[in-house]
């Protein structure tokens, strides 16, 4: 989704949301910044960080509701 974004904007279309985020015709630019968010969350996974970073993140709400 990075490195050939245009790929993914045949493939998918237009989309009105990344209009309205990014500005007007910046659609590959929004499956740059998810492509990115992608590759952020495999390498979170892969590394097994993401359980410690999801159970910080959420703590304060787990400990609200006890």
């Amino acid at each position: 989704m990075v490195w050939k974004p245009r790929f993914f904007y045949d493939f998918m279309g237009h989309q009105m949301w990344a209009e309205k985020i990014f500005g007007i015709h910046e659609d590959e630019l929004a499956y740059k910044v998810i492509g990115v968010l992608v590759i952020f969350v495999g390498a979170l996974i892969a590394t097994d960080l993401i359980y410690s970073l999801l159970t910080w993140f959420f703590s304060p709400v787990v400990k609200g509701l006890k």
